[in-house]
């Protein structure tokens, strides 16, 4: 058990420090000040219920066979990896005004 749970404290800790910090930057980053009013309220929700259903995951990995704990994590993380190569648009050397324009 300590080695699942020494696993779980490195899940958690990737996910805040890696993909879960990826709505706070984009909203400085690809929203006008109009669009932030709304998005920013929307992505912290979105962001706190995720991170709260996190509490659950453990007792739904106890009740899961051993064989398909990490192939369910690596597909639910595929998954958003995946959406966001496909849908983020690439804002390296484009002005806010750029980006805008090509939402």
């Amino acid at each position: 058990n300590i080695i699942f749970t020494l696993m779980f404290i490195l899940f958690v800790a990737g996910y805040n420090f890696g993909i879960g910090s990826i709505p706070y930057i984009l909203i400085g980053e690809v929203f006008s000040f109009r669009q932030k009013t709304f998005i920013a309220p929307l992505s912290i929700a979105i962001g706190f219920i995720s991170s709260n259903l996190m509490y659950f995951i453990p007792q739904l990995i106890y009740s899961i066979d051993d064989k398909f704990i990490f192939i369910g994590i690596a597909v639910l993380f595929l998954i958003p990896l995946i959406l966001i190569w496909l849908l983020l648009p690439e804002t390296k050397n484009k002005s806010l005004h750029e980006i805008q324009k090509n939402l």
